[in-house]
């Protein structure tokens, strides 16, 4: 499955339970509600693993990380790895403290 607007789209696939979410583009507030959408059908779907990849996220702010980090938060059972990001990005989960979420690779 696929959402985009143009500037940021959103690729799922799914294998064994788990889910990926592949990123591109700009994650901001106006492109938000497509990450919002996918995340939502990983909820609904009960999933246990969750993998955001990142490789082609050029650009994310605070209502990105604000998703990414909902998604995280304990209690709903499911792991999440944010792996793929490029400097910019990582730097993001860095400076807000998340970087145990990215892999090695993120």
């Amino acid at each position: 499955m696929m959402m985009n607007d143009g500037w940021f789209d959103v690729q799922m696939e799914h294998r064994d339970g788990s889910a990926r979410l592949r990123l591109r583009g700009e994650l901001d507030m106006a492109t938000a509600p497509i990450l919002a959408e996918a995340l939502e059908a990983v909820r609904r779907e009960r999933l246990k693993l969750l993998f955001i990849d990142a490789a082609e996220l050029s650009f994310i702010d605070s209502s990105g990380v604000h998703l990414i980090t909902e998604a995280i938060a304990p209690g709903d059972g499911v792991t999440v790895s944010v792996t793929g990001c490029r400097p910019a990005v990582k730097r993001v989960f860095e400076i807000l403290g998340l970087k145990a979420f990215t892999t090695p690779d993120g």
